[in-house]
């Protein structure tokens, strides 16, 4: 009986281990969700997606924050960059004149709420690609 107990507080030690290994490792293979900009609703807040549109607003601020209006013609939705994430953008070349009006960017964030708009926030670097003009 004995023997019986150790063989099965072992094989649920292993199995348990294994499931660990597998459920991290599809945690690193899952990439956020593409969506279209006129895809994006409150239900989604929280919830890390990337999508890409023309800038059709832009505003900074003496803080060192960048506002972005990101649009896809016919829905809009808000990018803040920060002032933390615009220095370390400098820190590899990239400045807010590199973000002009009309150029197309790809932003990777999380979906929130700020004043009733829906907004996507970068949190690193890569998150924000500026594709072209």
């Amino acid at each position: 009986m004995e023997l019986s107990k150790k063989f099965l507080l072992t094989v649920s030690l292993v199995i348990s281990l294994a499931g660990l290994v597998l459920i991290y490792a599809a945690s690193l293979n899952t990439a956020p969700q593409k969506i279209p900009i006129g895809d994006i609703t409150s239900d989604m807040e929280g919830r890390t997606v990337t999508i890409t549109g023309h800038i059709s607003q832009k505003r900074d601020t003496t803080d060192g924050h960048l506002f972005l209006t990101l649009s896809d013609k016919k829905n809009d939705v808000q990018v803040p960059i920060f002032s933390d994430l615009m220095k370390s953008m400098e820190k590899i070349g990239v400045t807010k004149s590199d973000f002009r009006i009309n150029s197309t960017i790809s932003v990777q964030g999380t979906v929130g709420i700020y004043k009733g708009s829906l907004q996507i926030l970068p949190k690193k670097v890569t998150d924000v690609k500026i594709l072209g003009d």
